[in-house]
Order: structure tokens, then C-alpha cells, then sequence
């Protein structure tokens, strides 16, 4: 899920760790919420009990509590039902699909593997033993597009990405027993050496330095698969570690990544809509933020693409210790219930 540190740090060149900027949080106003909103958690077991429950360690109130009728999923394997009691959370539990079980695989094996968690649930063999998660979602996500689905000639692992375009056109063309096809209930992170890339490179396809000349990663076979979809989660953090979170994006990012990776989505046919913000650890305090979620927050709400992604619903990665201010700011810009069937994405 770490997003790949060389690629992003050669991209980015600015500082990984802290904040700087901007001067202040904007003041949270609460957003319409999408009409698929969702909310995908995907850290420890302390931080999601934390989310979901409104409370601390100490029982003390900290929040609301982003439970499935704020529109809260939760990413598996996990160690505990923190969403409800009984398996009474089964239905927004998410099986996940790791990218290696992918990599070097045909269209149609990617496709049958992709199939096979969906209509499965999330069983896992570790250790030698069968532990099944009780998914009952029948959603799954891929964990994660990274520069491996790159194409071959700037990067990619062989074929990866055409192939796993080719898997999500088969899926898309296939209907599924819940309404809907079988993309549209897959997921899949993008990870900041997919989407820093498409930030800062030039041109049709995104891979041209300011000179003109090719230097990025292209990922023009990849994209048709993103835009088939159901929903994609854009890690908006670096992969570095933070004590036990991850290294935020820069303001700068934050206010040129969103819009042009969606409007690379859209040239493939992909839509705003299906676009969520994986929120991480957004670093240390400085003299210019001394709350570092809520000036993350204010870029994410930024007018325009930046807002309507937001408007989605976020998910979250490894916060740390930022549960807490995580859930605030939630709790700031959506404090009504989102209360929408689970039709898929």
C-alpha cells in the first residue's frame, strides 16, 4: 500500500516530512454528499475502533464515530468486527486483491482472479491456515496500482497494464447477481508513483518533461482499467514512514494532482465520480499549521475537482496518531449520515 518512495521523490523534490503551509485551514463547511458516498478504512485495529466508535482509549468521546451509516467500509483482513457486533458488519467489509497476485497473469486469469474475490468474499491463507473474513460485500479492491503497471517501455512490468485494462473491459462486459457488472465493484488504490507522475509530466499521455522530451512513466495502458472501475482510492500521501502512518502530499500537490489526474481519467472515458482521496498521517505541526489534518482537509476541499472528490467520501490509510483529528475533520465537513444503499461503488 506504501506508495514507491524513489520514483515519487525523484518526481516531487520537495521535503516528505511536515507540512509546510498553507497559512491556515480554511474554516470546514459541510459538503452535499455524493450519492455513492464512501468511506474506506484501512488502517490498525486501534485507529478503526477509534473511527468508527467516536471514542478513545480512555472511553472518552472524540467524534462522532464514522460507523456504515456515515458510509464507513472496511478494508480486510483485519484482526477484529470493529464495525458492528455478531457479523452484523459483514456486508461493508471489502476483500482485497494484492497487485503481486497479478502481476505476469493473462487478461483472463486476472479477470477470474478479480471474479473469484467477489463473489467469494475475503478467505486468506496464513500460516497454513484458511481464516475467512466474512466479507459479504461482494466489493474488492486491487492493493495497488503502482509504476509496475506502468507501460513496458517507461517502467512497467511487462504487460501488466494492458493486461489488467483487458481483465476490467472482460468484467465490465460481464453482469454480476448484485445490479451490477463486475468492475464496477472493484476498487483500486493508486499510489503517488502513478499519480505524481501524471502531475508533473507534459503532453497528451503525461510523460514529457518541459522540454518536450519523454521522461515519465507512461501509463496510457493502464488507464482504460482505472476508468472502468467502480471506484478509485488515490493515495494522497508519499511512501515514507512516519512513525506508524505515512508522509503527507505537498500543498502543492494537493492543488494540481487532483485535477489533472482526473481529467487524464476522463480522456479515457473515466468520471469525478467514482474518485475518492485516500487520506494518510499529514505530518508534523508547523508555525504555519498547527493542525496538520485539518490544513490537509482544506486542500482536499479546495473549489472545483479537489471538492467534488471530497464530496465522495474519503478513505483513510495508517493515520498514526491523527485518528482522532482525522475523524474531526470528517465530522466537520460531513455531519450527516450518508445512509446509502450499498449497490456497489
Amino acid at each position: 500500500m506504501l506508495a514507491t518512495a524513489g520514483l515519487v521523490v525523484a518526481l516531487a523534490g520537495g521535503a516528505l516530512v511536515g507540512l509546510p503551509g498553507p497559512a491556515g485551514a480554511a474554516p470546514p463547511g459541510p459538503l452535499a454528499q455524493a450519492p455513492k458516498f464512501a468511506s474506506l478504512l484501512y488502517d490498525t485495529d486501534p485507529n478503526t475502533t477509534l473511527i468508527v466508535s467516536g471514542q478513545g482509549p480512555d472511553g472518552a468521546v472524540v467524534g462522532a464515530g464514522v460507523t456504515p451509516t456515515r458510509g464507513a467500509l472496511r478494508q480486510e483482513p483485519s484482526g477484529t468486527n470493529v464495525l458492528g457486533e455478531r457479523a452484523r458488519d459483514n456486508a461493508y467489509r471489502i476483500a482485497k486483491v494484492s497487485a503481486t497476485a497479478l502481476v505476469g497473469r493473462t487478461a483472463s486469469q486476472m479477470a477470474a482472479i478479480i471474479r473469484h474475490a467477489i463473489d467469494g468474499g475475503c478467505t486468506e491463507l496464513i500460516r497454513g491456515v484458511v481464516h475467512n473474513f466474512g466479507c459479504a460485500s461482494h466489493l474488492v479492491t486491487i492493493d495497488e496500482a503502482s509504476p509496475t503497471f506502468a507501460n513496458p517501455a517507461t517502467g512497467g512490468s511487462g504487460y501488466a497494464g494492458r493486461h489488467l485494462s483487458q481483465a476490467m473491459a472482460l468484467l465490465a462486459r460481464t453482469a454480476s447477481p448484485w445490479g451490477t457488472s463486475y468492475a464496477a465493484r472493484v476498487g483500486i488504490y493508486v499510489d503517488a508513483g502513478v499519480t505524481v507522475s501524471i502531475d508533473v509530466g507534459h503532453g497528451r499521455n503525461h510523460n514529457l518533461n518541459a522540454r518536450g522530451k519523454p521522461q515519465y512513466a507512461a501509463f496510457t495502458d493502464l488507464m482504460p482499467g482505472l476508468a472502468r472501475a467502480g471506484a478509485l482510492w488515490v493515495e494522497m500521501y508519499q511512501g515514507v514512514r512516519i512513525g506508524a502512518g505515512t508522509a503527507p502530499m505537498t500543498p502543492a500537490e494537493w492543488r494540481t494532482l487532483p485535477g489533472r489526474f482526473v481529467g487524464f481519467l476522463e480522456a479515457y472515458g473515466g468520471n469525478v465520480t467514482s474518485v475518492h482521496y485516500m487520506f494518510g498521517n499529514a505530518g508534523a505541526p508547523t508555525r504555519s499549521c498547527a493542525d496538520p489534518q485539518a490544513c490537509v482537509w482544506s486542500l482536499a476541499a479546495l473549489p472545483g475537482i479537489n471538492r467534488a472528490v471530497l464530496a465522495n467520501g474519503p478513505g483513510e490509510y495508517r493515520l498514526g496518531g491523527q485518528a482522532a483529528a482525522w475523524l474531526a475533520q470528517f465530522d466537520n465537513y460531513f455531519p450527516s449520515p450518508a445512509n446509502v444503499p450499498l449497490l456497489g461503488w
